[in-house]
């Protein structure tokens, strides 16, 4: 399952549900030391069941999530799903899988987030240093050797 700028996607697999964790953390903690915002939007969000299979797939991804430590998830009924979301149908759905560390990422304030944090990171490694953008040319000429 894909999920290009969305976070996280539930997933069953122990190591995969502990990285996107710690991604997400990572994030926060990267845009708390740049003082910049890195376009992290964390809306929360609801993974719904309307057949057996999946509401047992479901049950199954919340166990993940806390045999690793995630303890953002949560099982929900339809009652709460409709609570969380008023416009929701929820006939028929036997229950979900609510995050409230899912959202989406904004790669542009990111990409400016992290390249604002690594050049803090290198004043600190390296006192008195000055840390500039990469020329153009430079990257033009390496681009023309390929």
């Amino acid at each position: 399952m894909a999920c290009r700028g969305r976070l996280p996607c539930p997933h069953a697999d122990p190591n995969v549900a502990a990285l996107q964790d710690y991604t997400i953390k990572l994030y926060r903690e990267i845009e708390a030391e740049s003082g910049q915002n890195a376009g992290l939007h964390m809306t929360g969000g609801v993974n719904m069941a309307s057949d057996p299979q999946r509401w047992e797939w479901l049950k199954s991804a919340w166990a993940v999530f806390q045999s690793v430590g995630i303890e953002t998830a949560r099982l929900v009924t339809p009652e709460e799903i409709k609570a969380m979301c008023p416009i929701v149908d929820v006939n028929g759905v036997l229950g979900g899988l609510y995050d409230s560390n899912e959202g989406h990422l904004d790669p542009y304030g990111t990409t400016h987030d992290g390249r604002a944090s690594s050049r803090k990171a290198i004043r600190r490694a390296r006192p008195g240093s000055t840390v500039s953008s990469p020329s153009t040319k430079a990257f033009s000429s390496a681009a023309r050797r390929r």
